[in-house]
């Protein structure tokens, strides 16, 4: 659908830069120069903190990619997506797994060597063993939520698995990579991936892992990641090296990042301008205070919606804004909340945050009924909270924002 507008592809695509999209990364310098500097020891630990969408795992992947390019570091081929119930074992299984691939990659000759082959084996085993449970253990089919429990299967012993991570890495200075592996671990979030005794479990769990010489580990979470390790995992709490706590890009960094994604997926070599004005993008940026990722989402879908509508070339903001209203209407109206729930949400958008009592003043409801609706919205994704005291203060989600805000 992109060629009606000149391009191979999705200018808002969600997707974090990987290797092959370094050149469509902007800004970020003070936080490029926190995170390289802290990858010049030989080993490392580095905790990258973020709201949603704000690019965390591009600022990570730019980062390992653009050190990786210069031929002395090593970093697997994809972030280490750390799922819900994951243990040490997992961890360190899946670490080895992706270094395997990626030296294997670079360095076919080294299936040569006795102990690559080992190690290697050592991997396969694993992913049969995987397979052999089906698809549960990714999550697929069945119940996913609070309440899914999914049975790995053993794999090798934690010493054994160690041993190999630590063998990895004798391997690659053999072949060059001097510097040392840079492993990538994304979905740390409290609350919204893991409950925080399971993150905590593990943390502490890989403290020892994280001090193995000649590696270096950006740890990726929500914000308040680097907190919650200082309050519950005083193991690693004490070797972090360094942290970034990452912001929304400025709306004056917007305009370049979308001008560059132009130039990268036009079809020809002339200038084209953007599908959707840029009073769009403004709009939507100061309604999710610079969520990026949520932002593009809704480009997306509205690019999609008219993508047969041979009339229509350019989407200003009189057009869009009563598209993407009805959108994000639409996407509550699927979580079927009830008519409280819904006058609740209403005015929480109005308020910006409140607390259940300042919300039952508000709206001259009975504290309990406005409890209970508060639940039904956390349970559902529409507002999330954090403690303040002794008070739960609330806030409404994007898409809540985007449909019920008042100019």
């Amino acid at each position: 659908m992109w060629e009606k507008w000149g391009l191979r592809d999705n200018p808002y695509s969600q997707n974090p830069i990987d290797e092959h999209s370094l050149n469509l990364f902007v800004g970020r310098k003070k936080e490029l120069a926190v995170c390289n500097n802290g990858l010049l020891t030989s080993n490392s630990r580095i905790v990258i903190e973020g709201g949603r969408g704000v690019g965390t795992t591009s600022l990570a992947n730019y980062t390992r990619y653009t050190l990786s390019k210069k031929g002395k570091y090593l970093t697997p081929d994809i972030e280490i997506s750390v799922a819900r119930n994951w243990n040490l074992e997992h961890l360190l299984s899946n670490v080895l797994s992706a270094v395997v691939y990626a030296l294997e990659r670079r360095n076919q000759e080294l299936n040569s060597n006795r102990k690559f082959r080992t190690i290697k084996k050592a991997t396969q085993v694993i992913e049969e063993r995987f397979k052999s449970v089906g698809g549960q253990a990714f999550g697929f089919g069945g119940q996913y939520g609070e309440s899914a429990v999914v049975s790995y299967p053993s794999l090798i012993p934690i010493v054994t698995l160690a041993q190999y991570v630590n063998e990895l890495s004798e391997i690659s200075k053999g072949k060059g990579y001097i510097k040392g592996i840079v492993i990538h671990l994304d979905n740390l979030d409290v609350d919204t991936i893991f409950k925080p005794d399971e993150l905590g479990t593990l943390l502490n769990e890989a403290r020892d892992s994280f001090q193995m010489e000649g590696y270096h580990w950006i740890l990726i979470g929500d914000t308040g990641l680097r907190g919650f390790i200082g309050s519950n995992v005083d193991r690693l709490d004490d070797i972090i090296t360094t942290e970034v706590r990452l912001k929304p890009l400025k709306l004056e960094e917007v305009q370049p990042l979308i001008n560059k994604r132009m130039q990268y997926y036009s079809l020809t070599r002339r200038k084209i301008h953007p599908p959707i004005d840029f009073e769009v993008i403004e709009y939507l940026h100061k309604l999710t205070n610079g969520r990026l990722r949520y932002i593009f989402g809704i480009c997306t879908r509205v690019l999609s919606l008219i993508s047969g509508e041979a009339l229509i070339r350019r989407v200003d903001l009189k057009f869009a804004k009563p598209i993407i209203i009805k959108l994000t209407e639409e996407r509550i109206s699927q979580r079927n909340i009830s008519p409280l729930s819904l006058k609740v949400l209403r005015e929480l958008v109005e308020l910006g945050q409140s607390t259940t009592t300042e919300l039952t003043k508000k709206l001259g409801k009975g504290q309990t009924n406005v409890s209970r609706s508060l639940r039904e919205l956390l349970m559902k994704g529409l507002v999330k909270f954090e403690k303040v005291g002794r008070n739960n203060v609330y806030s409404p989600s994007l898409d809540a924002k985007v449909a019920y805000a008042r100019e």
